[in-house]
C-alpha cells in the first residue's frame, strides 16, 4: 500500500494562517480562508514554480488586501513553518518500515528548503510529489493522475491524508482512498484504526 501525506496541517504545524488572517482588511474563517488561499491565483502561480517569491508578495497583498509590506510578508512566510507534530518522526518510522510512504503538498522552493533542512523524518519518506517540482497543484486532478503514473499504481491503491476537504474530495473523485485530518492527533487515530 501506498500511503500519501500532505505536509502542513497533517504532518507540520503551519501556524502560518493565523498570521494571514491578522493582516486580512476584511476578517474571514479559517476555513474560507484556506479555500480562496487553495484557488489564489498567486498561489497557484507560485507553488506551481511559475512565478518567483517577489512577484508572488507583490500579488497575495493585492488580491487579499494584506495590510502588510511586500519586506515583511516576505521575512514572515519563511517562518510560518514551526515544526512537526509530536509523534510524526516515530509513526512515519514504523509506517516506513512496512509500506511506500509519499507527501504530496501545494509547497514552494522558500518552504521545501526548511523542510529539508529542518525535518528528520523527510529522509524516510520515498516519494516526494512537490507541486513547485510538478507544476501543478492540489486540488487540481492532473496532480493526483500525476502520482498514480509515478508509482506505477491503481487509485485504490493509494491511501492519502489532507487537512482540507477540497483536496480530499478531488483526490476521491478519482478513485483514490482519502481521509480529511486535522493534525497529528486525528492523523493518528486514521492510521490505528487502518493499518494496525
Amino acid at each position: 500500500m501506498n500511503i500519501i501525506f500532505d505536509l502542513g496541517g497533517v504532518l507540520i504545524k503551519f501556524p502560518g494562517i493565523k498570521k494571514l488572517l491578522e493582516w486580512m482588511e476584511v476578517k474571514t474563517e479559517e476555513e474560507t480562508f484556506k479555500e480562496k488561499w487553495l484557488l489564489s491565483q498567486a498561489v497557484i502561480k507560485f507553488e506551481t514554480g511559475k512565478i518567483e517569491e517577489n512577484e508572488f508578495a507583490e500579488n497575495i497583498i493585492k488580491e487579499f488586501k494584506f495590510q502588510v509590506s511586500k519586506e515583511k510578508l516576505l521575512k514572515e512566510f519563511s517562518n510560518f513553518i514551526e515544526g512537526p507534530y509530536k509523534g510524526v518522526d516515530k509513526l512515519i518510522y514504523k509506517l516506513s518500515k512496512i509500506h511506500d510512504l509519499g507527501i504530496l503538498s501545494n509547497t514552494n522552493k522558500i518552504h521545501w528548503k526548511i523542510f529539508k533542512r529542518k525535518f528528520k523524518f523527510i529522509n524516510l519518506i520515498k516519494y516526494k510529489f512537490l507541486s513547485f517540482e510538478i507544476g501543478e497543484i492540489k486540488p487540481d486532478e492532473k496532480i493526483y493522475k500525476f502520482v498514480i503514473e509515478k508509482l506505477k499504481c491503481k487509485p485504490e491503491e493509494i491511501i492519502y491524508f489532507d487537512d482540507n476537504i477540497i483536496n480530499v474530495n478531488a483526490a476521491e473523485k478519482i478513485g483514490i482512498k482519502s481521509y480529511k485530518v486535522n493534525g497529528f492527533i486525528d492523523l493518528n487515530k486514521k492510521i490505528n484504526e487502518l493499518f494496525f
